[in-house]
């Protein structure tokens, strides 16, 4: 949640705008998302795989996006060993 404070340049003027669109986007998805699953459920007469499939690679994303982020500090251990 830190990563948009992080960034070098980072005024609290640009963090506001940031975590603003975030948050929109954030919750349009959640708002999305359930009409769309749905519709899925509609589309192929009551079956729920395809739909299920979709809710799956939807919530598979914040995984991804996780692991994909890179770090902005540097790890302890070589902060104390370029600081000795």
């Amino acid at each position: 949640m830190t990563l948009a404070q992080e960034q070098p340049g980072m005024t609290p003027d640009k963090a506001a705008v940031t975590f603003s669109l975030f948050w929109f986007l954030s919750y349009l998805l959640a708002t999305v998302a359930p009409y769309l699953f749905g519709k899925l459920v509609d589309l192929r007469g009551g079956d729920y795989g395809l739909a299920m499939a979709f809710a799956t690679l939807l919530s598979s994303t914040f995984l991804l996006g996780s692991l994909l982020m890179r770090e902005t500090r540097e790890p302890a251990a070589r902060q104390a060993a370029q600081g000795a």
